[in-house]
């Protein structure tokens, strides 16, 4: 059951659907051509004591050309207690060119909540010749459980004054992809393909993470949806549809 469910501005929440193990989905929606100068989203999910959902982006969020000295901010800020269970996964960002951003994602997880997200940056519209003419991608996650930090990531990307494309960086790489799950057991991964490197395994808490850089956007998301498809089954959740639930999961 949904207790609370509010949005304004451009970011809508589309009415949930009742998964099959009692669980709901909920799509995020951009009403609008996406992030702009100025912008500031702020997204907040709580889920209650023995509460489950999945809350997916519907498209990509697409971050837009700004002035010099500009920027758009989007903050998360998720909470899951005790024993309630959560996956987010945004989905797919895309930075045009002279576009700047600044996302932070914050989650606080009570000792028995289960919790999975994932996301992917792309680094330009790489048909338009796009690729790394943003400005700059800042994008922060934390994730802590039970008060301890359990998981930190971060991403700056900033071409112009420190160009990304070199050895032990994107090497030619035109997506990222980092990934938390804090669920059940999953075997560890290394998958190489044309460029593409998928590399899953566990933290030092037992946790599973997920990094990747790909050349193929396409080949990585569904090569994310087989992987997190098996993990899914092992932990016993009922199969979604993602390519049905958001244009962004092709």
């Amino acid at each position: 059951m949904i207790a609370d469910l509010d949005s304004c501005g451009p970011l809508r929440i589309i009415r949930p659907f009742p998964l099959e193990d009692d669980r709901v989905l909920l799509q995020l929606v951009t009403v609008g051509p996406g992030l702009l100068a100025g912008d500031r989203y702020q997204l907040e999910i709580r889920v209650g004591k023995g509460a489950r959902a999945v809350v997916l982006q519907q498209s990509a969020t697409k971050v837009h050309r700004m002035a010099p000295h500009q920027t758009a901010t989007q903050d998360v800020r998720i909470v899951v207690e005790e024993g309630g269970e959560l996956e987010y996964y945004p989905g797919l960002g895309i930075p045009y060119p002279e576009a700047e951003l600044h996302q932070r994602t914050e989650v606080s997880l009570c000792p028995t909540a289960r919790f999975g997200w994932f996301e992917v940056w792309a680094t330009g519209r790489d048909v338009r010749g796009e690729r790394l003419a943003f400005r700059r991608l800042w994008v922060e996650t934390a994730i802590d459980a039970d008060g301890d930090p359990v998981y930190r990531d971060a991403l700056v990307l900033a071409p112009g004054t420190s160009p990304p494309d070199r050895v032990g960086m994107l090497e030619g790489a035109r997506y990222v992809a980092s990934g938390f799950w804090r669920w059940g057991q999953g075997e560890p991964v290394f998958w190489e393909d044309g460029g593409s490197v998928l590399v899953a395994g566990h933290t030092a808490f037992g946790d599973l993470y997920l990094r990747a850089l790909a050349r193929d956007g396409l080949a990585l998301r569904q090569k994310l949806a087989a992987l997190l498809g098996v993990w899914r089954t092992r932990w016993g959740l009922v199969d979604i549809p993602w390519a049905r639930c958001g244009s962004a999961w092709g």
